[in-house]
């Protein structure tokens, strides 16, 4: 023990991923940074080392979190002793209660962060700025971290401690059961030129189209010129391009439910997004305005939108040109071999299979998904939109067999509203088991689970060069790593993956 207790007594700098060692550096004012297992940063509220590091006000000292300190900041080792004088204190005043046999009242301040609002835990948090909307004082602001995510973040100076951003946290509410079972579709626009441009059968054209035709707006996800995602407005046909295709980053929506807020006040909108997006719009708005349609995507998870943009830089430092557009989905050999395009100011253009790109594989295993994805509440079939769009996967080749080449949407109709825009639309459609619409889309059914290495992805991506983490991280994987790929049954795949994250 004296040996164990010296390693850490006389250190300059400890590096552990032990709660004891922890506990250590803590007590010998030691600077120090620990690791916790995958499961635990996915549920910190079960990690006694997070609990512990918390209320000493050190939880930043935790690796892989998106507001771990820098190397080289002090810790306020003062601070941290008042904590835990005060924690020993209420430790042994409830002992001493207990053994006398009579009531126990803490007598802990309480630190700062007990006065602010109650907000999703981190690793629960969608970002879906329902709350930073909704703030009557402004005291919310949504602040990128160093997973490259967008958080709220409370400006106390500001807040009168209203409790409406916890009451408009989709998180924080229960959602009740479906009122039924949505109708699933097969569906395909009639107009080849808008199919070939949308990432599968063209279905979200046809409904945009319906709602501008009425003197509305859309509201979707588009790229600008330094790659960044935002949601935008939408007014003309014309201008629907801009929307179509699937964008594999998080989609910035600073403004755009008070924006909305506004619009639907004169004339109708569509809304589509990811469904906690959607949800977080309709707990902004209060209720489902009758000229408010909105779509939910059939959502893998949303990678890091710092993450995405490292890498739109890489690609043009190797290239040496500006990316102009970029198409995660192109269909330039067919729906089901999807390529990853770069088009570039030049007007040149790179393009490959997607998961053939360091991007697109990293982003296929989950490397870099917002943390909450993979406990997503939305991956079923209670959606929140009126619609749900996905790729109509796990088709036989007998069904709709002159379609596959081009793509084939499946559209959910989940609503009483959607069902009657439904009968409005100019599509093709043929109604589809929905049981087999979700075997072929794994996220109406479960979410996604983490890399193995999310954790040290991520690590390293707050301290590193980007164009090191992309080589450790996105490279292909071994020989043997890709044989299994091919050869294991999904289910085996499953299991593994299981195994590896406990």
């Amino acid at each position: 023990p004296a040996e164990f207790l010296g390693l850490f007594q006389n250190a300059a700098y400890v590096v552990t991923n032990s709660f004891h060692g922890t506990v250590f550096s803590v007590q010998f004012h030691r600077p120090f940074f620990t690791t916790v297992s995958p499961a635990e940063l996915s549920a910190p509220e079960r990690s006694r080392t997070v609990s512990i590091l918390s209320r000493l006000g050190l939880a930043n000292r935790v690796i892989g979190k998106g507001d771990t300190a820098e190397l080289l900041d002090p810790v306020d080792w003062e601070a941290a002793e008042a904590a835990l004088t005060a924690a020993r204190k209420d430790s042994l005043n409830y002992l001493q209660a207990a053994l006398e046999d009579r009531p126990y009242a803490p007598e802990a301040p309480l630190s700062p962060q007990s006065f602010a609002p109650k907000l999703a835990e981190r690793s629960r948090c969608t970002g879906c700025t329902a709350c930073a909307a909704g703030c009557p004082h402004d005291a919310i602001t949504m602040v990128r971290d160093k997973t490259g995510f967008d958080f709220p973040e409370v400006d106390l100076e500001k807040c009168v401690h209203c409790g409406r951003c916890t009451r408009l946290c989709p998180v924080l509410q229960e959602r009740g059961p479906a009122a039924h079972l949505p109708a699933a579709f097969a569906a395909w626009n009639r107009d080849d030129a808008v199919r070939k441009d949308s990432t599968s059968g063209g279905a979200f054209t046809a409904i945009a189209e319906y709602v501008l035709e009425g003197g509305g707006v859309v509201y979707g996800a588009a790229m600008d010129g330094h790659q960044h995602l935002r949601h935008i407005p939408c007014f003309r046909k014309e201008d629907l391009w801009r929307l179509r295709g699937a964008k594999y980053v998080q989609s910035d929506l600073d403004g755009v439910f008070r924006e909305i807020r506004e619009v639907l006040k004169t004339r109708p909108v569509l809304f589509s997004g990811t469904p906690c997006q959607v949800d977080g719009l309709y707990r902004f708005l209060g209720c489902r305005p009758e000229n408010l349609t909105t779509c939910d995507l059939v959502c893998h998870g949303v990678p890091s939108p710092g993450v995405w943009e490292d890498e739109a830089r890489f690609i043009e430092g190797n290239k040496r040109r500006r990316l102009a557009n970029v198409r995660f989905r192109n269909k330039v050999e067919g729906w089901k071999n999807s390529h990853f395009t770069a088009v570039y100011d030049d007007g040149t253009a790179d393009s490959a299979p997607l998961f053939a790109t360091g991007f697109g594989r990293a982003f296929g295993r989950a490397l870099f998904l917002r943390q909450s994805c993979h406990d997503c509440q939305y991956t079923n079939l209670n959606r929140p939109g009126d619609f749900t769009l996905g790729d109509l996967w796990g088709l036989r080749p007998d069904e709709f067999p002159e379609q596959q080449h081009a793509g084939v949407s499946l559209l959910l109709v989940n609503t009483p509203h959607g069902s009657y825009l439904f009968d409005q639309l100019k599509l093709n459609c043929q109604p589809f088991p929905v049981e087999r619409a979700v075997a072929g889309n794994p996220r109406l059914a479960r979410p996604i689970g983490p890399a193995a290495d999310r954790a040290s992805f991520f690590a390293s991506y707050a301290v590193e060069p980007f164009e090191e983490v992309r080589r450790q991280f996105f490279r292909l994987p071994s020989l043997p790593v890709r044989a299994a790929g091919k050869l294991l049954s999904p289910e085996a795949k499953a299991k593994l993956k299981a195994k590896l994250h406990r």
